[in-house]
């Protein structure tokens, strides 16, 4: 038999590469839909537009500004209006709905949004931030989801009494650690967030250079890593202002040799700076010896009478000392 010539090939039927795409397309716009008719149950709106949700959302006390700062945060939209009390459904798009969608297009063109969320036509996406057209609910959580990355941290803001990785979303938490470590200060942006004096400030912006001057990280760098503990919601904002999060703790399961190594080097290289600076200093070292676990565990025992010997205790403290020893034996 000729392979190539078979009726029997010839004849099955075979799915295209685009049929594939629209397939996997259509099982993500089946996780927002089902998404969308879950919040619609919650809050008892029958409508799929977006605008009638929202309206919904006011009327039961959630503040629309939480919502966009949850998104856009740090970055400042004036053109949201801010509304108190129960707001009609057309006010709502038209002063907060579109100005949303056209921030949260940013830069990108209409032709570049459409593909990213897998629109027929530009003009949709158009007709949604003009408001000529209202957008479905299930749209309006897919452009938050694919063109910020945080519907998670939106929907924290409105406590949804549900699991969305029930529903076939993939939560951030098993990625956690790649991103966390990403840059070598995001995990020294959120100890400081912790802070008195930065958890106390006025507004984001007063929280932010509070954080760049207490640990030196530039003010960018700085709103990278808030952006990222956002996402990961290991951050959080209310009232206008950023909150570490302390009920969110993951453990790291694995981090590449290549990360640890950076983010070593770079606390080492800021080291001698670091000490001219009040706040939490953590120094680390590690090393091979072919010197026996009892010989190196004496001297430590060494060491640690001698710092308490050196160690004063009278007066008011100023300093915290806590050292910890790590030692593993090959087997």
């Amino acid at each position: 038999m000729d392979f190539y010539s078979s009726d029997s090939v010839r004849r099955r039927p075979l799915k295209s590469k685009m049929a594939a795409v629209n397939e996997t397309s259509e099982k993500t716009a089946d996780r927002y839909e089902a998404l969308a008719n879950r919040l619609l149950v919650e809050v008892g709106e029958s409508s799929v537009r977006a605008s009638r949700f929202l309206s919904a959302l006011q009327a039961s006390g959630v503040q629309l500004r939480d919502l966009s700062e949850a998104v856009f945060a740090p970055r400042v939209v004036a053109d949201l209006k801010a509304f108190k009390g129960q707001v009609s459904r057309l006010a709502i798009q038209e002063k907060w709905l579109c100005p949303f969608l056209v921030a949260l297009r940013g830069d990108r063109t209409l032709a570049e949004t459409a593909a990213l969320l897998g629109l027929g036509t530009a003009s949709s996406y158009h007709h949604w931030e003009s408001g000529r057209r209202d957008i479905p609910l299930a749209h309006w959580l897919r452009a938050i989801d694919l063109l910020s990355g945080r519907l998670e941290a939106m929907l924290a803001t409105i406590a949804v009494p549900f699991d969305i990785g029930d529903l076939g979303f993939k939560k951030v938490a098993p990625h956690l650690y790649s991103l966390f470590f990403a840059d070598p200060w995001t995990p020294t942006v959120l100890t400081a967030l912790r802070l008195p004096d930065v958890a106390s400030g006025p507004s984001m912006s007063h929280q932010i250079d509070r954080i760049s001057r207490k640990t030196g990280v530039l003010r960018d760098a700085v709103v990278g890593s808030l952006d990222t503990l956002v996402r990961l919601r290991l951050v959080e904002i209310r009232q206008a202002k950023f909150h570490a999060n302390p009920s969110q703790f993951y453990a790291i399961p694995s981090l590449s040799s290549g990360q640890i190594e950076r983010i070593h080097r770079y606390w080492f290289s800021r080291s001698v700076e670091m000490l001219e600076r009040p706040g939490f200093h953590k120094v680390e070292q590690h090393a091979l010896t072919h010197e026996s676990k009892e010989k190196i565990v004496g001297w430590i025992a060494e060491l640690r009478e001698r710092i308490r010997a050196e160690v004063k205790s009278s007066g008011d403290p100023e300093t915290l000392i806590h050292i910890g020893w790590q030692l593993a034996e090959f087997v």
